[in-house]
């Protein structure tokens, strides 16, 4: 597969002139000790209406010259060629300090900033919702625990976004929550396609996650959620191994948070005239 070629082609995208139908499923509210299969439905939403969310498609797993990626790599950058043809807002979500390297995302953070500046937040927060302190020493052990540094052995090679996903010129790359949002408003973004990952980790936790659109009851937004699970990763843990964590988050998100499709399911088709 060539990780680059493809790029120059994706430059030349359609307009606004596509509709996904998306194919999707998902678990009831209710009723699961009974049910025997996924329930099933079909989104068809205006291309201009749909955004692609690459949370973390790290260079970690980008092979050698000449080897063949994963096939979940390789289902994302079909499905990347595939929105950029059809009018879909693409937009990359890593962290710092990888999301410093591109241009896009300075841009996108001095508009934000220039735009939040019309709307102060509140110069007093309630004493209860400052508790508890973030110097405290319990906070500090926990920090201390989660942010031990691995060994050398298991140290990755300086982290990017994987060469068979590298973000275009005209591509949103962001960071935070604000910028997220902003850029989904300006967008017209209904529903969101999320891939990358890891399942049981970014993809839900960070700002432009999972849980911050749909994760709560009280504070859910009207965004529609699927996550394409063939383009899509978890991280291994010693009690399960990749393929068992994958299957098991993605049972997770179905049973209320999101819809789960799959890449090669979805159809791009002309709007009638």
């Amino acid at each position: 597969m060539d990780r680059n070629s493809e790029q120059v082609q994706d430059s030349g995208r359609q307009e606004e002139n596509s509709t996904l139908k998306i194919p999707v499923v998902y678990y009831p509210p209710a009723g699961l000790k009974n049910l025997k299969k996924d329930a099933e439905g079909v989104f068809e939403v205006p291309s201009h209406e749909v955004a692609l969310v690459l949370v973390d498609t790290w260079n970690g797993d980008d092979p050698e010259e000449g080897d063949e990626p994963p096939q979940y790599l390789k289902d994302a950058q079909a499905f990347l060629h595939a929105c950029r043809a059809h009018g879909v807002s693409v937009i990359h979500a890593p962290n710092h300090p990888v999301v410093d390297k591109y241009s896009q995302y300075q841009k996108i953070k001095e508009t934000v900033q220039d735009f939040m500046k019309d709307y102060p937040t509140k110069s007093e927060t309630p004493p209860f919702l400052s508790w508890p302190p973030q110097d405290s020493d319990v906070y500090r052990q926990a920090r201390q625990l989660r942010t031990a540094q691995p060994s050398a052995k298991h140290r990755m090679p300086e982290r990017d976004i994987s060469c068979f996903l590298t973000p275009l010129e005209d591509e949103f790359v962001l960071e935070s929550y604000d910028e997220f949002r902003y850029v989904l408003w300006k967008q017209g973004v209904k529903l969101l396609l999320y891939v990358g990952g890891a399942l049981n980790e970014c993809m839900q936790h960070r700002d432009t996650g999972i849980n911050r659109l749909a994760g709560m009851d009280r504070q859910r937004t009207a965004f529609t959620i699927v996550v394409l699970g063939d383009c899509s990763y978890a991280k291994v843990t010693p009690g399960l191994d990749v393929q068992v964590m994958a299957q098991a988050m993605l049972e997770y998100f179905k049973c209320k948070i999101t819809f789960v499709a799959h890449s090669k399911d979805v159809v791009f088709f002309p709007k009638p005239e």
